[in-house]
């Protein structure tokens, strides 16, 4: 399925607007996991890619295809190279859903316990809003490219199980248990430098992670 909707799709896609509507502006998104985990320093657009899963080979591959009708076509293509980016829209599988429902949840009924890996897992979390201001941006520019973004600053998950217990008057530690057998793999850590994309376009963060992190929950504390 990733090969299908990341690649093929996509570069069929682009050569229908090559040769159907060349002056359109077309936004790939692409994503972190291109890169390896557990590098050191901000991530550039020119860092070494080294896609770890299908899923990030497939992105990668989109990247790849874009550039190629960049050059080949003259196409206004760019490719946001997205880090994590929260709404309350994402599914409960999501770490940032499980905290922020655990919290609501436990504030409403007063008991319960959440059950996660590691505290001390590094995330470069951004606001879903923000990402898609980005992409606007992108979609604005004459000539199409490769953009981080990213907050480029690290938060831990202790931090942001912190920031929820107290949007709800809580203490995280007297909820938070430590169960290494949910980890399926050893935790990356990938922080972007968006530098490029605000030189580019303007763009800045304008949710910070604080902020962020209350929304999502006080999303949860309003559903019923």
């Amino acid at each position: 399925r990733s090969l299908s909707v990341n690649a093929l799709s996509f570069g069929y896609f682009l050569q229908a607007v090559a040769e159907q509507r060349p002056q359109c502006s077309v936004f790939y998104a692409s994503s972190s996991h291109v890169f390896p985990g557990n590098g050191t320093g901000r991530l550039k657009e020119d860092s070494e890619k080294k896609p770890e899963s299908i899923y990030a080979i497939t992105k990668f591959t989109g990247m790849q295809i874009c550039e190629h009708y960049r050059t080949e076509h003259g196409l206004r293509a760019s490719v946001g190279i997205l880090f994590n980016h929260e709404s309350s829209l994402r599914n409960s599988s999501y770490l940032s859903k499980r905290i922020a429902r655990a919290a609501a949840l436990i504030a409403k009924q007063g008991r319960g316990i959440l059950s996660l890996g590691s505290l001390e897992a590094t995330v470069d979390w951004g606001a879903a809003e923000d990402f898609v201001d980005a992409m606007h941006r992108m979609l604005q520019l004459d000539v199409g490219d490769d953009f981080i973004v990213a907050t480029g600053v690290p938060h831990t998950v202790a931090e942001f199980a912190e920031i929820a217990f107290r949007c709800v008057d809580l203490d995280y530690r007297n909820y938070v248990e430590l169960n290494p057998a949910r980890m399926t793999r050893a935790p990356q850590t990938r922080i972007g430098n968006p530098e490029k994309l605000m030189h580019a376009t303007g763009w800045k963060v304008t949710i910070s992670f604080e902020e962020m992190v209350r929304r999502l929950v006080e999303y949860e504390m309003r559903k019923e």
